[in-house]
């Protein structure tokens, strides 16, 4: 783990990104998580979990 820091929003985002992974809705994981319906941080949250999903180089040899 070298480079990374763990602090109180690491199992926030890891709820997000594991939520969603497992289908779950926003609007579950928002209120789960005390976020606003409409939090600009959930939503970066999400972004930023699902980023290399469906990457472009995966299974080319790169």
């Amino acid at each position: 783990m070298t480079g990374r820091r763990i602090t109180g929003h690491s199992g926030r985002r890891g709820l997000v990104t594991t939520g969603r992974r497992k289908g779950k809705q926003p609007e579950k994981l928002c209120a789960q998580g005390g976020w606003a319906k409409n939090s600009p941080v959930f939503w970066e949250y999400i972004d930023e979990g699902e980023k290399w999903e469906g990457n472009a180089t995966e299974g080319i040899g790169l």
